[in-house]
């Protein structure tokens, strides 16, 4: 693909499937939009239901809605993930999760982005990776290459949540690749390299489904909760873990399912499952 002329297709990809749960909400609708871009993108965060926002290798951000295309320049490395902040009042905010700059608060004046803030954290300061972010209530939570944290979001401090505090990540900088995140009744769901966290806010309980296997993504439908490995789904719910496992036969890093249809994306194609052949 010409790096100088990339063309992306904001469908169902964009817009429901590669995206945290922030949203406990009926399925979306599936459309489709054609954009084309002069820089290779990284990034999709879906928000609502007919609007993104779409980040680059280079630090740039759009957001684009039916009616609306606007561009702003943050000139940071690759935009891994943008989430406004719909309790800002008054003003606009957003988060970003940025390759190597750690997470950052942003917000646009006379038409401008400015960052707000930074949050280091210990042994990397602010040298680390955002891949994914979630609000959830007054908390926000962050998904990155040294393990998951959440704060308040008025809040001037990131607290681990996993590993522990006496890990060699919390120590030394170890890295603890956490991917993607769900809150599924009441609970937060991560996908980690060390298996499918879960996070009892209230009672801050932590333990790891499916441990030593690495989860991609993480999304729940249905009151049920799927999790992504390689070559397999993972059905599960908070009664019964590993409720079933679905062998697959294709390549997948991203999973959500709409309806009656299991949608499983790769950077090249996306495939296809109806449930009743997920339940064989």
């Amino acid at each position: 693909m010409n790096k100088h002329h990339l063309r992306i297709t904001l469908a169902a990809i964009l817009t429901v499937i590669i995206t945290g749960c922030n949203e406990q909400s009926k399925p979306k609708t599936l459309g489709e939009k054609e954009i084309y871009f002069n820089e290779k993108l990284s990034s999709v965060s879906p928000d609502g239901d007919s609007a993104c926002w779409v980040g680059s290798e280079t630090g740039d951000i759009w957001y684009i809605s039916a009616n609306k295309r606007r561009t702003y320049n943050i000139g940071t490395d690759r935009i891994y993930k943008v989430v406004p902040d719909r309790t800002a009042d008054g003003q606009q905010i957003f988060w970003l999760g940025i390759r190597n700059s750690g997470l950052q608060k942003w917000c646009v004046k006379d038409g401008q982005p400015i960052m707000m803030a930074c949050y280091p954290i210990a042994a990397k300061g602010d040298q680390y990776s955002v891949y994914d972010i979630l609000t959830d209530g007054d908390m926000i939570y962050a998904a990155t290459s040294q393990g998951l944290y959440g704060m308040r979001r008025d809040g001037t401090s990131l607290t681990l949540l996993y590993p522990g505090a006496t890990s060699a990540t919390a120590l030394r900088g170890q890295p603890m690749t956490v991917s993607c995140m769900c809150i599924y009744n009441g609970n937060l769901l991560a996908g980690s390299q060390d298996g499918l966290i879960r996070y009892n806010p209230h009672s801050r309980k932590v333990d790891v489904l499916h441990r030593g296997t690495p989860i991609h993504c993480v999304n729940s439908s249905d009151g049920l909760i799927y999790a992504l490995t390689d070559g397999r789904l993972f059905i599960d719910s908070i009664a019964t873990p590993s409720l079933r496992e679905v062998p697959l036969t294709f390549p997948a890093r991203h999973h959500r399912k709409i309806g009656d249809t299991h949608y499983f994306i790769e950077s090249s194609h996306v495939c296809l499952l109806y449930t009743s052949d997920a339940a064989d």
